[in-house]
């Protein structure tokens, strides 16, 4: 009977290896990039405050710069 890594070989962990990492990073790249002031998880029961005043400042300022750059093009 063949054993378990012989079934399964380099390749196969290879990929696991790939997908796993590669999830772990995305994970990582949307934590830094949300705008969360507070997060606490275990004690205060998954609890995330999000600073939403921010956001909208953002968004007003691209759409600014979006209109600006269509009133220059005009």
């Amino acid at each position: 009977m063949p054993t378990w890594f012989a079934t399964f070989d380099g390749v196969f962990f290879l990929g696991v290896a790939t997908t796993f990492f590669g999830v772990v990073t995305l994970i990582i790249k949307k934590c830094s990039e949300s705008r969360c002031e507070d997060c606490s998880v275990c004690y205060g029961m998954i609890k995330i405050h999000r600073n939403v005043m921010l956001e909208n400042e953002e968004k007003e300022l691209e759409l600014e710069n979006n209109v600006n750059n269509i009133n220059n093009q005009i």
